[in-house]
């Protein structure tokens, strides 16, 4: 269960990422399938830790920006003129873009991505309890072993003497303080 617990987790943290761009595509009013089809016009997208490098790199060249700001810096699609494609990806690099492709992002809107979270979010949900189930059970298997290896101690214990229709053994450790008393005990329990 714990590695499935893992691997929900890392899927729901890639669907929590997709979800962000997929929103800040739909707020940009861009779907991937029309940046695939650009004829005059190149595009990249991808992950940049500090903005304004990106913008002094990309500076010498016409093109659009648009951004959204994300824990792990920000969110960007930049177009460029295709005769500045390289120009600019080579500008990209510089500023330490890590390229997202769009690929991913055809034909899914954000209220499906949302769908499925809440999926992954419910997955997570009955494993844990089934986690928080083993638990308890491990703990009242736990509980009770010690009483059961007290039982089996018990249950033995005859086996520790030996008998048969003349001669009675017992085994064992006796105090020497206690030795005296025992040993006149058992002299009167065996008679003589």
């Amino acid at each position: 269960y714990h590695k499935q617990l893992q691997s929900l987790e890392q899927e729901r943290v890639q669907l929590l990422d997709m979800q962000e761009n997929v929103e800040a595509l739909e707020q940009w009013e861009v779907s991937a399938e029309k940046l695939k089809r650009l004829r005059h016009s190149a595009f990249f997208a991808g992950i940049v830790k500090d903005i304004s490098v990106l913008k002094q790199k990309l500076r010498r060249l016409d093109y659009d920006l648009k951004k959204v700001e994300k824990k792990d810096g920000y969110f960007v699609l930049v177009l460029v003129q295709k005769t500045d494609q390289e120009k600019a990806a080579a500008a990209a690099i510089e500023a330490g873009l890590s390229h997202v492709s769009l690929e991913q992002y055809i034909g899914v809107s954000a209220s499906q991505v949302k769908q499925k979270i809440n999926g992954c979010e419910q997955e997570i949900g009955a494993v844990t309890k089934a986690l928080d189930k083993m638990r308890q059970e491990k703990t009242f298997i736990l509980d009770h072993e010690i009483l059961l290896e007290e039982e089996v101690k018990k249950a033995e214990l005859p086996l520790q003497f030996a008998s048969t229709a003349q001669v009675f053994i017992a085994t064992g450790y006796v105090p020497t303080k206690e030795l005296e008393i025992v040993k006149k005990k058992l002299t009167s329990v065996a008679k003589g």
